[in-house]
């Protein structure tokens, strides 16, 4: 989802990779327990060693390690049936009469520079084939966080915020012209280079940079207020929060993994959790010193956790 943006504002940030990888991670205490939250990235354009001591430590004492979503049977299985029947058109139309001729020319030449055959897509629903833009179906992509952890972390250690079709209606359950609209832009990233933006965000996120990560954010979703950015972070934020209180209630010392576009800003994860009064602080090595969590002055007065 941080992929949404645009080349130039990603290189006018000027980053550089740091010589040490310190991707921001936060310490959320109550009166008698606490969890970790760790920012991934999803996709990789190359080979990233992300890996601390740290991270480690906290991964293998952890008693439950949550993702947005787990990558089980259950999950596969979904997917496979959303791509098979909801996520294709069957009443015998495809992508390009929805696209019309202009957009269809655009969608093909961006995706087939890239490396991807446009036939891959004719049968798909708009949000059907942004989701395999955004998740990284354009080839020379590289496995994210998630995916090198889903296979060494056990099974009963995993939990999941949102199941398959909770993701998926995100998307789907948008308006045709809404999905149409979305498909497009994430063409145009395509088009301008996936793998450099791409590139440029993981400088940002292996520095631990939060305050140029939520540039990356506002400039690609259009800032905190716009329908998409709550759609896609803020209203998924605050029903985390709720869950990640629960998990604190039963004392359960968790590693929380989600994209790093959740924890970042004034409606991130940790301010999130700030304002209601419990104890986030960063625990990672930053190359600068991190300022302490903006709050939204839209959040609620911060009170006493239970």
């Amino acid at each position: 989802m941080l992929r949404r943006l645009t080349l130039a504002s990603i290189l006018a940030l000027q980053l550089a990779v740091p010589a040490l990888a310190a991707p921001a991670m936060w310490k959320v205490s109550d009166a008698d327990s606490e969890v970790y939250l760790f920012g991934s990235i999803h996709v990789f354009s190359h080979q990233v060693d992300w890996r601390t001591p740290q991270f480690d430590d906290v991964l293998a004492q952890a008693d439950h390690v949550y993702f947005e979503l787990v990558l089980d049977i259950q999950a596969y299985s979904t997917i496979a049936q959303l791509m098979l029947l909801d996520g294709r058109i069957r009443d015998g139309s495809t992508l390009w009469d929805l696209l019309g001729p202009e957009r269809t020319e655009i969608f093909k030449a961006a995706v087939e520079g890239a490396g991807t055959p446009a036939a891959t897509f004719e049968r798909m629903q708009p949000w059907m084939a942004e989701i395999m833009l955004s998740g990284g179906s354009i080839s020379g992509m590289k496995a994210g966080v998630e995916l090198v952890l889903d296979a060494e972390v056990e099974a009963e250690r995993k939990r999941g915020f949102e199941n398959m079709d909770e993701q998926m209606k995100i998307f789907s359950g948008l308006p045709l012209d809404e999905q149409i609209d979305n498909l497009m832009e994430s063409v145009s990233q395509v088009g301008a280079g996936a793998g450099d933006q791409i590139e440029q965000l993981t400088s940002a996120w292996l520095a631990g940079d939060v305050v140029a990560l939520q540039a990356i954010l506002d400039d690609g979703l259009g800032g905190v207020d716009s329908p998409r950015y709550s759609r896609l972070l803020t209203e998924r934020n605050s029903r985390w929060v709720g869950q990640i209180e629960k998990i604190l209630a039963d004392n359960d010392e968790a590693l929380i993994v989600v994209g790093a576009g959740h924890l970042v800003g004034p409606v991130g994860v940790p301010t999130l959790l700030a304002a209601r009064g419990y104890k986030v602080e960063r625990v990672d090595y930053p190359v600068s010193e991190p300022q302490p969590p903006r709050l939204d002055p839209r959040a609620p007065e911060p009170v006493r956790p239970r």
